[in-house]
């Protein structure tokens, strides 16, 4: 079949199932259900969806009435048993993670943030992907590196749309910096006081680098 016999549009047929996948977003594992379903032509096929909103707020109380027990968004409501509570406060840090991000690029944002839970565990989540954002985060071996990327070729030779961007990125980029510098500095301070005043002993910062 040549490019142009081929349809303009594509029917799939999709079910949302109980499994979810870890799927590689941004450097990290997020966790994505498993959607079953087929062509129309009756091709099996697999879809890994981050998540599912209305197109409208009306709409979103007939979509909730529509989902399957396993998909409700009250998240007490269901668990995977990933085998104690460590590994379950994993699942919960994972999951909101994700969430976050959605936020973030439900809102064209770029930002960083740092979640702490109960028993010892946190996530950070640099998040830099945005259409204005020039920032990419790559894989190293001590974790990631922010890098800038700009091309001329990106704009069709528009330069004002491209330095525009770039203006933006790189103002971004300073005020987290400024601003996540500046909370460091004076939660590291507040920690420490409390510490001395309370004798609280902490392990070392143990860092797991995602695939």
């Amino acid at each position: 079949m040549s490019a142009d016999d081929r349809p303009e549009t594509m029917n799939i047929t999709l079910e949302p199932t109980p499994e979810l996948y870890d799927a590689p977003i941004n450097g990290v594992k997020v966790p994505v259900r498993i959607w079953a379903g087929h062509t129309s032509a009756g091709i099996p096929i697999e879809a890994y969806v981050l998540t599912i909103t209305p197109d409208n707020k009306l709409d979103a109380e007939r979509l909730a009435a529509e989902l399957p027990p396993f998909m409700l968004p009250s998240r007490h409501l269901y668990k995977i048993d990933v085998g104690g509570e460590e590994a379950d406060e994993r699942e919960k840090l994972l999951r909101a993670r994700a969430e976050v991000i959605e936020v973030m690029q439900r809102h064209n944002l770029i930002g960083h943030v740092v979640m702490a839970g109960q028993l010892g565990r946190a996530e950070v989540i640099m998040h830099l992907d945005a259409p204005w954002s020039k920032l990419m985060l790559e894989p190293h071996k001590d974790g990631h590196i922010i890098r800038l990327r700009s091309k001329a070729a990106d704009y069709g030779g528009d330069k004002q749309a491209q330095q525009q961007d770039l203006e933006s990125t790189l103002g971004a980029l300073s005020l987290m910096a400024t601003m996540t510098g500046t909370a460091a500095m004076q939660m590291l301070e507040v920690s420490a006081r409390f510490d001395e005043a309370t004798g609280a002993k902490h392990s070392g910062l143990k860092r797991e680098h995602k695939q």
